[in-house]
């Protein structure tokens, strides 16, 4: 009989103890399943702007991130924003393969003042006062800009500078400036701070130019086919003026009228 009761004693024992471990598995798999975020989600291998959701009856579905963000693990959701990376194109594009016609998307109307067009180039000559204006950046808020022309000039017979790029010649003082004379190429831009200049040496070996002002986070560069230099400007951006854009005209006080030859003129409000 003692032994019986003993056997008994010591069943009841080992139920109620595996009871107990079996509680504490429910009650630890309780509080894991509580303390992580991610029970019903999970990031998909090699693939960082979706994730999947764990549905019930449906399983895992994948699902796509917001534009211009991406999965965070541990956030459990798409929290992680990134920077979208527009193509920059062009806001002016000149070719002269047909004229003296804006190529760009936008479509830029542009007056032709006794600017000759043969062959892919426009040919413009000071005693004739060639010019072309693009009105449409009359007031023109830019924050990013960038300027590429591909010309042709006899720098080395300059008596004085003369005007590629301007928006000048109404009077009020210009933002953008791309001069040269017989020994630079002078890139000016002009903030609420004030005015600041490159001045890049002429290529010495040819006339033919390939030349680009950029204008973006405060950085001023000019680069002269392969020479380039740069500056730090203060400023929130390049000042809004109430001139057009002039190719191959400034003030007299900045320049002369352009005499040389322009195969390719590009803008961009962006870099």
């Amino acid at each position: 009989m003692v032994h019986t009761d003993l056997a008994i004693a010591v069943l009841l024992l080992g139920i109620v103890y595996r009871t107990q471990a079996v509680s504490n598995e429910i009650a630890k798999t309780k509080v894991e399943k509580t303390t992580t975020p991610c029970y019903n989600k999970r990031s998909k291998t090699g693939v960082l702007d979706v994730y999947e959701d764990w549905v019930k009856g449906k399983g895992w579905v994948l699902r796509r991130c917001p534009n211009g963000f991406l999965y965070e693990p541990k956030d459990c959701d798409c929290t992680l924003r990134v920077v979208v990376q527009r193509n920059c194109e062009p806001d002016l594009f000149l070719s002269f393969e047909n004229g003296a016609n804006d190529q760009s998307p936008v479509v830029n109307y542009i007056k032709s003042e006794n600017v000759k067009v043969i062959d892919g180039k426009a040919i413009f000559k000071a005693e004739k006062r060639s010019q072309l204006i693009i009105p449409r950046y009359t007031n023109f808020c830019l924050t990013n800009l960038t300027i590429n022309v591909r010309y042709f000039s006899e720098h080395k017979r300059l008596p004085q500078t003369q005007a590629i790029v301007s928006n000048s010649d109404c009077g009020i003082a210009p933002s953008i400036l791309l001069t040269e004379d017989s020994s630079y190429i002078y890139f000016t831009v002009a903030t609420e701070l004030g005015e600041r200049t490159l001045a890049v040496h002429q290529p010495s070996n040819t006339n033919d130019k390939n030349v680009v002002l950029t204008y973006h986070n405060g950085i001023l560069s000019g680069t002269v086919n392969d020479l380039k230099k740069t500056l730090k400007i203060n400023g929130s951006g390049i000042n809004k003026v109430l001139c057009a854009l002039h190719v191959g005209s400034a003030h007299e006080i900045h320049g002369l009228y352009f005499t040389g030859v322009i195969d390719e003129l590009s803008l961009y409000r962006c870099v």
